[in-house]
């Protein structure tokens, strides 16, 4: 069985470092858009597909589509964030509570997405 995708854009350079946005299964600007303005894309879709029932396997991919950059289980991915500690090297610690500045999808994508979520089961693209 296949995974969902998400497909990173980087948006702009902020002062945690690039913000990218996140499409859902397609490129922008055919993919249905996730998140905006993330640090951690992969980790933030998860927290958006988790909150919605949305489980299995995640894979995040460059705006190009070339080769998937990481993956993981979403409920796991969803549980993390990452820490500089303040200085170098960066670590996975557990995520405790919203992250200020990220914008989530609309409510209309998150249907639309639940929506082609249920598609992909059906026909085995993903499991279930």
């Amino acid at each position: 069985m296949g995974a969902l995708r998400l497909y990173v854009k980087c948006r702009r350079a902020g002062a945690r470092g690039l913000l990218f946005d996140g499409y859902m299964n397609r490129p922008a600007p055919d993919g249905w858009r996730i998140i905006t303005g993330s640090t951690e894309p992969l980790l933030s879709a998860a927290r958006v597909l988790d909150s919605q029932g949305i489980g299995g396997r995640l894979e995040m991919w460059s705006d190009d589509g070339t080769v998937p950059r990481l993956s993981g289980d979403i409920g796991r991915l969803a549980k993390l964030t990452v820490s500089d500690g303040g200085h170098c090297p960066l670590s996975f610690r557990r995520w405790r509570g919203p992250v200020e500045g990220v914008e989530l999808s609309t409510p209309e994508a998150l249907e639309r997405i639940k929506f082609e979520v249920s598609s992909m089961v059906l026909t085995g693209e993903v499991a279930a």
